[in-house]
């Protein structure tokens, strides 16, 4: 968790000011559109064969090698000012989370107790949330350095740069810390690098989360230009809203366990589902943007319970030595569904058709909650027994369903 939540504070920073950094380089609004779609083809590209190798040659090996470049992609935006430089940086932030997403989920799995899953995938979504909350608020620091110590603006922001290698740096020694799964370090064959046992369970799995991802890019990838053009709202009057909805994952941490104590695994996701298909109508008929962004705050909420709930049925129902390749494939559907709408969704925002993204969003929705209640809601968990944590843990210092 502890190294979780460091490499967030760079990746919350850099999120936020690295688009206006490679501005004030004099690098076209089209050429880092390009290297941001380049750099999220590649996380695509990278998380399936990532997550199936992981299981075979070690998931700890698999967040080192990730983190490693990390910490290189911030190292090269602090050497230099040159595109090729610079470029090479973005795109091993998408090496980074190809590499680093599927394995680190199911290393969490490996090292928890099955019991205790859903509360190790909340408070890891919290320290997540609360290190990029963190790195957001950190973005005024170029321009307030600058000022106080009187350096050129590009030497602020590559001086930073250095310092958010040196943090992923320390992330990387935290990592190293943790023990590997033996489960995982004794299959290091290269051959049946397919799931088998779990093939059947993923297949259906993926017929369900290809929607909500489908959902999220109609929706949520660009709700912050539907509220701009729907009431005319720009960023500065957003911000806090949005702000605000990124810390709604600091209640899961208590609510999901709590939650999973009292009500069956299996019939939280279809609720969850049914209440944000009625947000997202919500939202869509509200008659002012202070409503609307209520609404969005609440479905912000049921949302981040959603994504530690699915991760804890899903790791529960797939043995151990195949759960980097099942956190794999399900965030590659994922990600597949909600690379494939968001231009759709831009097509009726510019034909002035506001409602239909959030309509089409909740259908998509809708069809993810049924399918998961005929195809997923009988499935049972695998014995305790059969999930054993096969490492003593030891005390050391991780794409929305």
């Amino acid at each position: 968790m502890g190294a979780g939540f460091l490499v967030g504070l760079p990746y919350g920073f850099s999120g936020l000011v690295l688009p206006i950094y490679l501005s004030r380089l004099g690098v076209d609004t089209s050429t880092i559109g390009l290297l941001f779609t380049l750099s999220s083809l590649i996380y695509t590209a990278l998380l399936i064969p990532s997550g199936l190798l992981s299981d075979r040659y070690g998931r700890r090996r698999f967040v080192l090698l990730g983190t490693g470049l990390y910490a290189i992609s911030f190292g090269l935006l602090a050497a230099g000012r040159e595109l090729p430089m610079v470029g090479a940086a973005v795109l091993l932030g998408g090496v980074y989370f190809g590499t680093t997403s599927a394995a680190w989920t199911a290393l969490i799995a490996g090292r928890v107790h099955p019991t205790n899953h859903s509360r190790a995938f909340a408070l890891n979504s919290v320290a997540w949330a609360a290190a990029s909350a963190l790195g957001n608020l950190l973005g005024g620091l170029p321009e307030l350095l600058s000022r106080l110590v009187g350096l050129e603006i590009l030497e602020t922001y590559r001086l930073l740069f250095a310092g958010a290698a040196g943090v992923v740096g320390v992330a990387w020694v935290l990592t190293w810390l943790v023990g590997e799964d033996r489960v995982v370090t004794t299959r290091l064959s290269l051959g049946n690098l397919m799931p088998h046992r779990s093939r059947r369970l993923l297949a259906k799995y993926a017929a369900v989360v290809v929607w909500t991802g489908a959902a999220y890019g109609l929706a949520i990838q660009l709700l912050p230009l539907w509220f701009y053009l729907r009431f005319g709202v720009d960023e500065e009057a957003l911000s806090g809203w949005f702000a605000l909805g990124s810390l709604m994952v600091l209640p899961s941490a208590y609510l999901v366990p709590w939650l999973v104590s009292r009500v069956p695994l299996q019939r939280i996701p279809v609720a969850v589902w049914v209440l944000a298909t009625l947000t997202l109508v919500g939202i869509s008929v509200a008659p002012d943007y202070q409503l609307a962004a209520l609404i969005y705050l609440f479905r912000s909420l049921v949302i981040f319970m959603n994504m530690p709930i699915m991760q804890t049925f899903l790791m529960g129902r797939v043995p151990p030595e195949e759960r980097g390749a099942a956190a794999a494939l399900s965030e590659a559907v994922w990600a597949l569904g909600a690379t494939l709408t968001p231009t759709l969704a831009g097509h009726w925002l510019q034909a002035g058709l506001y409602q239909a993204p959030l309509w089409a969003a909740a259908v998509c929705t809708l069809a993810a909650a049924t399918l998961f209640q005929l195809l997923l809601s009988t499935e049972p968990p695998l014995p305790t027994s059969s999930l054993p944590v096969t490492v003593p843990p030891r005390s050391t210092g991780r794409p929305s369903i």
